[in-house]
């Protein structure tokens, strides 16, 4: 739905001598002599006129000089004062437009007043907006897009604040939730004494239930592997848009500043995924219990997608090779929204 349109106050019907103005309106010329005269024209809003100045000459012709004038409302429309961006993923820039709209016969220039306050150290948010500032000519529009990388797992509300012509600057909401791709699985979680995952665990638990809990241990370590590569690096909102090979060239020097959250467990899946920079999450825990040599157990995990995104998900295979450990599915692709599978794991202890 079109936003209301925003425009000059009207003059009621303004008097002739309010439109058009000549100067000097009367004088006397000596033989030879030139003078200038200024014809004036004020623009009304809305008006368009037409009139016929009449110079007499005394004892001479007549002479005619037709005026023609006409002013237009600063008028112009927002086709939205809010964006909302909906679920992004945390790490990836989202990309909406903003059409401003000139409805009047007027260019209107405008500009972006607070980018920059948005975009200082302290935000881990990322807001690119193109193009700052222009004109909008006479009866056009202007697309204005604007770019929001979260880079936190949260929701955000940020306002942005377009000036257009002298009006009162316009506020525009960008509003969403920074996302990232997590699994609920029904197991207890594997968490080591003194670690940080046990520093975040021990400051959430009494803010939340146990449904909702694991979730937000989730949320906050991956917030605090952002904030960490943040410090580590300033310019981490850069690395995200860079191309694999200008990463890669980061990845070593970031993953061992970042080793302070990852455990020390001798976790199969850490130990294959460690080499990478990417949040870890706190470990699970599948336990068999005292098994009779010779004998094989059987567990059973329900894991379930709680995003609105399909998700694949797979076990390394050479994680637990020979370990007697053994997954009757252990690559699930695009696992639909609150969809659950049932995956059985085996142990044998003969490997």
């Amino acid at each position: 739905v079109d936003q209301p349109i925003t425009y000059d106050t009207i003059n009621a019907n303004p008097k002739l001598e309010e439109i058009f103005d000549i100067s000097p309106f009367f004088g006397c010329l000596q033989p030879g002599e030139i003078e200038k005269t200024a014809v004036r024209f004020y623009g009304h809003p809305g008006i368009k006129t037409a009139v016929k100045a009449i110079c007499q000459v005394e004892n001479g012709p007549v002479y005619e000089l037709y005026l023609h004038g006409q002013a237009s409302y600063m008028a112009y429309r927002l086709n939205t004062h809010e964006i909302d961006f909906g679920d992004i993923y945390f790490d990836k820039t989202a990309t909406h437009t903003l059409t401003l709209a000139n409805v009047g016969l007027v260019p209107l220039d405008f500009q972006i007043l607070n980018l920059s306050n948005l975009k200082t150290n302290q935000q881990y948010e990322q807001i690119d907006v193109e193009p700052q500032s222009g004109e909008c000519d006479a009866f056009s529009t202007t697309v204005i897009t604007v770019k929001f990388l979260p880079n936190v797992p949260e929701k955000f509300e940020k306002i942005v604040y377009l000036q257009v012509a002298h009006f009162q600057p316009d506020e525009v909401r960008l509003i969403g939730t920074g996302m990232f791709s997590r699994l609920d699985i029904d197991l207890p979680r594997y968490i080591i004494n003194n670690s940080v995952e046990e520093q975040l665990y021990e400051q959430i638990k009494e803010k939340f239930d146990e449904k909702t809990l694991q979730h937000q241990l989730d949320t906050v370590v991956v917030q605090t592997f952002v904030q960490k590569s943040n410090e580590i690096n300033p310019h981490f909102m850069e690395f995200i848009d860079q191309s694999p090979i200008q990463q890669q060239l980061q990845l070593q020097s970031l993953h061992s500043s970042n080793a302070t959250l990852s455990s020390s467990s001798t976790s199969l899946s850490k130990r294959s995924v460690s080499s990478k920079s990417i949040p870890i999450l706190p470990d699970y825990l599948v336990d068999f219990s005292y098994i009779i040599l010779g004998t094989v157990r059987q567990n059973y995990i329900r894991v379930k997608n709680p995003t609105n995104s399909n998700i694949t998900f797979r076990f390394d295979r050479l994680a637990y090779k020979n370990t007697g450990f053994s997954f009757d599915c252990d690559h699930v692709k695009n696992l639909p929204p609150g969809e659950y599978i049932r995956i059985t794991v085996t142990f044998d202890p003969r490997g």
